[in-house]
């Protein structure tokens, strides 16, 4: 009994620290995204004012572009709202509660699937002037904020949260200014399902530090990757990809192999396995990887698929960026390990 005791002791001791950490977080939280728009403030506001322009550009309708959308009457007006009602994005509505000129807008954010929630919108233009290309541009610079909170329980995933929406709203913010913008990155997600991939052979170079540092390391690998092709006389017999092994979203640290697939005949070579993946393909810049990461976590969640920890997540440069003109032209395979 005394055993059971001691137990139940340090359990209720472990649930009042619990407790005590969570009631010293904040339960409310902001989140703001920022992006300059090369067009003017008038046809900005009315496009983020008129809800109809929204399927076109909103980084959540992307996963169910039939989703039932249902509009109000004086849309553009205080007042005016539209509704959702979705199998993947769930359900809810979004009000204007405030509109200042073309400057300001206000909004009220209602969620009531899969789980209730109220949060406020707003968004605030501003007309600016900034260089693009060493050259002087006039446009409007355009903020999206979210003011929101969480349940008392819910508190330690405030931060995840908090990234998450941050890259959706500059997913939306870059739609956004790629629909106003014809000189914008553009971005384009196709959703592709589950396909088998492997087992695949490749000259491989290993990595483990911060994601900042994956661009230069990846780039020197792909060139030591050249050297030893022209050194063996390798024919690559694939796609070259990152295999991520370990990710760690909150300190941003990495394991991974950078890996030109090559004949097992090749030295320093190792063999990934075959597996079920889902396949996500993105076409657009390596500078908004994270943001295709994010989208393509959202939609594997939204298809409710378990992720399998005993094979690498991929990430697969279909094009050569230097056969193509544009950044928009690169397509990027996203494939996420599942069950």
């Amino acid at each position: 009994m005394f055993i059971v005791e001691i137990i139940l002791l340090l359990a209720g001791l472990i649930l009042l620290a619990g407790l005590i950490f969570l009631s010293r977080m904040p339960g409310k939280f902001t989140v703001e995204e920022s992006i300059f728009i090369a067009a003017p403030k008038d046809k900005v506001f009315k496009h983020i004012v008129d809800f109809h322009s929204w399927k076109d550009w909103s980084p959540w309708v992307l996963h169910e572009p039939d989703v039932k959308i249902t509009y109000s009457k004086n849309i553009t007006k205080v007042g005016g709202n539209y509704s959702w009602d979705g199998k993947r994005i769930g359900a809810g509505s979004l009000t204007h509660s405030k509109i200042v000129g073309e400057e300001c807008i206000k909004q009220d954010l209602l969620f009531t699937r899969p789980f209730k929630n109220k949060a406020l919108t707003e968004w605030q233009l501003e007309d600016t002037t900034q260089e693009v290309n060493q050259q002087k541009q006039k446009g409007t610079t355009v903020k999206w904020i979210l003011h929101s909170s969480m349940p008392f329980f819910f508190r330690l995933m405030i931060p995840m949260i908090k990234k998450s929406i941050s890259l959706d709203y500059k997913l939306g913010l870059l739609l956004l200014a790629s629909r106003l913008d014809p000189k914008a990155d553009k971005l384009k997600f196709t959703f592709k399902g589950i396909k088998v991939y492997g087992p695949v052979t490749g000259w491989y170079e290993s990595f483990s530090g911060h994601l900042s540092d994956l661009p230069m390391a990846c780039a020197n690998a792909f060139q030591k990757f050249d050297k030893e092709a022209k050194k063996q006389k390798l024919k690559g017999t694939g796609a070259a990809f990152i295999a991520y092994h370990k990710m760690n979203p909150k300190t941003q640290m990495t394991t991974c192999d950078f890996v030109w697939p090559v004949p097992a005949t090749a030295t320093n070579t190792k063999t990934y396995a075959q597996g079920n993946y889902f396949w996500v393909e993105y076409n657009g810049s390596y500078k908004y990887m994270d943001v295709a990461w994010n989208t393509a976590m959202s939609n594997f969640r939204m298809n409710k698929l378990k992720f399998r920890k005993d094979l690498p997540a991929c990430e697969v440069y279909e094009t050569d960026p230097h056969t193509v003109k544009s950044a928009n032209d690169y397509k990027t395979i996203i494939m996420l390990p599942t069950k």
